[in-house]
């Protein structure tokens, strides 16, 4: 699928506002959109690389004041990393969490999003929602004229 096709059908069911200099806003679909109005777009996202973290990280995790960890989308107490290898994780997503972020529950500086092989299917694999369902929402869109 040409990048083109790409945009066509990840944008497909967006609504699009173009504010021009004065503030003033024109709603228009994506098809409605001029090719330099879709060159602004962002590309869709891509769908990631599997990569098991490294023996060192995983068992980092285990710190349970440090990391809050998530499997298959389920909040996940960090012993359950103890009956786990870290081969069995072929994706990551981490991040911070800054203080106003954080609640009693949930203290811990970063969060951990896990993802066996058989969450990543379901997550990004060919008949996910990533790959199978387009946006929808608006977008503004600021008009260079």
């Amino acid at each position: 699928m040409s990048q083109s096709s790409k945009k066509d059908f990840y944008y497909k069911n967006s609504t699009f506002f173009i504010q021009d200099k004065n503030g003033n806003k024109t709603k228009k679909t994506y098809s409605e959109l001029t090719e330099n109005e879709k060159s602004e777009l962002r590309e869709p996202p891509t769908v990631p690389i599997k990569a098991s973290p490294s023996a060192e990280t995983f068992l980092g995790w285990k710190d349970l004041k440090k990391f809050a960890l998530w499997l298959g989308g389920l909040n996940i107490p960090n012993t359950k990393l103890d009956g786990m290898k870290a081969t069995q994780i072929v994706h990551v997503f981490s991040s911070r969490v800054h203080d106003n972020a954080r609640s009693e529950r949930f203290p811990q500086p970063y969060q951990v999003h896990l993802y066996t092989e058989a969450g990543f299917e379901k997550t990004f694999g060919p008949d996910s929602d990533f790959v199978t369902k387009p946006l929808s929402g608006t977008i503004t869109l600021r008009s260079k004229d």
